[in-house]
């Protein structure tokens, strides 16, 4: 029996290291696949990140144009509304009612986009 057992010794030998060998590559293999994903997703949300502060920057840039644009709309109604204000009219007859020398002021808010 012994004599039959050290004529198999270099075939089990041969596929015990074959199959340590597949093993040891499926794991490495395993081992590198997780690796990649873990690092695909780290770019993914670094990405997505990215694009939110790109996306947040621009709506903040768009907000400031805009209210800029409301104050200057705004400042020219002052302005307008100052004329209407101070004016005292002129006396149409005797009975001292007067009419207004400027016009009432209007604002839109169309022109601001």
């Amino acid at each position: 029996m012994v004599e039959g057992f050290s004529e198999w010794l270099p075939v089990i030998s041969t596929l015990a290291g074959g199959v340590l060998a597949f093993g040891a590559a499926l794991v490495v293999n395993k081992v590198n696949h997780r690796y990649a994903l873990e690092r695909e997703a780290r770019a993914a949300a670094e990405r997505q990140r990215h694009e939110m502060k790109v996306a947040q920057d621009k709506l903040e840039r768009e907000r400031y144009f805009i209210s800029t644009e409301l104050i200057f709309q705004l400042e020219r109604f002052g302005e307008d509304c100052v004329a209407a204000a101070w004016d005292y009219g002129e006396k149409e007859d005797e009975s001292g009612i007067a009419s207004a020398d400027s016009d009432i002021p209007s604002i839109s808010f169309s022109a601001i986009t």
